[in-house]
């Protein structure tokens, strides 16, 4: 009821003063409300008119309205208060402001049973939040987060650095990135995956959207000793390549102790160690293994070997040495997980929306992709998240029917239905994406008995 009457009636409230008044009687009588302590006006101690500020258990803040008599508001109004949730309502505006200002939360009379939330807007045209210019004292963050959302676009300079320090520090539960794929077909990418992963301890869900993470990023992920929710994409195209490459397979033989060799520190000076221009070259070893191969570090990995433009040699070593026994640790990570029960894997092919790719056809890659997902024992809910093409390695009947057959917990096969590079629809990419919605639910039909306890749709990515 509470929620019903919030979305009714917010939107008038932030009309005028007088209708402001109105909803403020309207939302006072409910029994638990969110408030928008910002939305009214820039000061948020002066915001709120609601007559009973102690029903309320959400509140939404901008992040430029945390301050010290915010916190004193919070205290004194409003006694049944669960959740804080920060954002950063103007995008244009970036974050111009340092991270300890959160420090203010620190101050929370009853912070042992308020949970503080963060979603925010990255944009990389703008300043960001900073670690190296502190405006208040640094001191722990002693508050609890429940999750961090971040949503980011391309950056010109290493303005995202501070996220990494963010989620170390606040340490949350739930961590949701996602990018966009901006018309210029410059996709962003955030370097910091494989350092983000490696802070798995209290990761209860993880969501990776319209990026890719790299092969140890996975590794660390799969480790998380209480990830129950997990979605990723990788670039398949790389994972194909292992199969294929021989050369690069033999160059190791010895086996890594992948474990160990990841113990690097995050750096932001490390973070932006190459030009903006390269995101679409291929990068050779150096850029991920020392000089004398004793630590492994892929924030900056990037496989993508349909843009060799600029390179002095683009017959470059494209896949990682270590790679395909990375990518079998992977797999049997996999296999014997017991903590994930719902599980996105999609395909990432490559940061420039105008390459041609190649069709991954390896028949062991198959086999092997289903060997660890039809032996997991925990997953019951699994999306496909693959552009379709003719001939998919995942997306065809032999694949899904063994899936079907072999595994014994899977209760929702769901297969997400796009077609790649669709950011700006015309006509034709219209007709193409009705194809594939024919295709796949002709697939899905074709499956229909396999596994009576186990539902198979197809839908579009949310």
């Amino acid at each position: 009821m509470a929620s019903n009457i919030i979305n009714n009636v917010i939107e008038y409230a932030l009309v005028n003063g007088q209708w402001f008044d109105v909803a403020s009687h309207l939302v006072g009588s409910a029994e638990a409300v969110d408030i928008d302590l910002s939305a009214v006006v820039g000061h948020a101690d002066k915001a709120v008119s609601v007559e009973n500020k102690g029903i309320v258990e959400h509140v939404i803040v901008d992040y430029k309205e945390i301050n010290p008599k915010l916190v004193e508001l919070l205290n004194r109004e409003f006694s049944a208060l669960k959740t804080i949730t920060v954002k950063n309502f103007n995008h244009n505006e970036g974050l111009m402001q340092s991270v300890w200002q959160f420090n203010h939360f620190n101050k929370l009379a009853r912070k042992d049973q308020i949970v503080v939330n963060f979603n925010l807007f990255l944009n990389g045209d703008y300043g960001c939040l900073n670690y190296i210019v502190p405006l208040l004292e640094r001191e722990p963050f002693t508050f609890t987060t429940g999750y961090v959302y971040a949503h980011y676009t391309y950056e010109d300079e290493p303005t995202f650095s501070f996220l990494y320090g963010m989620v170390k520090d606040f340490n949350p539960q739930i961590l949701q990135l996602s990018t966009n794929t901006p018309p210029t077909g410059q996709a962003s990418h955030l370097r910091m995956l494989h350092s983000l992963a490696k802070l798995n301890q209290r990761y209860v869900s993880v969501g990776i959207k319209n990026d890719y993470i790299p092969l140890y990023s996975l590794y660390r992920f799969l480790q998380s000793p209480h990830l129950s929710h997990f979605q990723f994409q990788l670039q398949f195209h790389l994972i194909a390549a292992i199969y294929k490459d021989q050369d690069a397979n033999s160059i190791i033989t010895e086996a890594f102790n992948f474990n160990e060799k990841d113990a690097f520190e995050f750096s932001p000076r490390d973070y932006f160690s190459y030009d903006r221009f390269d995101e679409y070259m291929v990068y050779d070893k150096a850029h991920y293994l020392d000089t004398n191969m004793n630590t492994i570090n892929e924030d900056n990995q990037i496989y993508c070997p349909f843009d060799t433009k600029n390179r002095d040699n683009p017959n470059d070593k494209v896949v990682p040495p270590y790679s395909k026994s990375l990518w079998k640790e992977c797999l049997e990570l996999l296999k014997a997980n017991r903590t994930i029960t719902e599980l996105s894997i999609g395909d990432v092919r490559c940061n420039s929306t105008n390459a041609t790719h190649q069709q991954i056809q390896t028949s062991q890659l198959d086999k092997d992709l289903l060997d660890a997902l039809a032996a997991n024992q925990s997953i019951k809910t699994l999306v496909l998240n693959f552009g379709y093409t003719n001939n998919h390695f995942v997306l065809n009947k032999v694949f899904l029917s063994s899936l079907l057959q072999q595994n014994s917990t899977l209760e929702s096969l769901v297969i997400h239905s796009f077609y790649h590079h669709t950011d700006l629809l015309t006509p034709y990419d219209t007709q193409k994406q009705s194809e594939i919605d024919a295709q796949l639910n002709s697939l899905v039909d074709s499956l229909k008995g396999t596994k009576s306890t186990c539902i198979v749709k197809v839908q579009q990515p949310k």
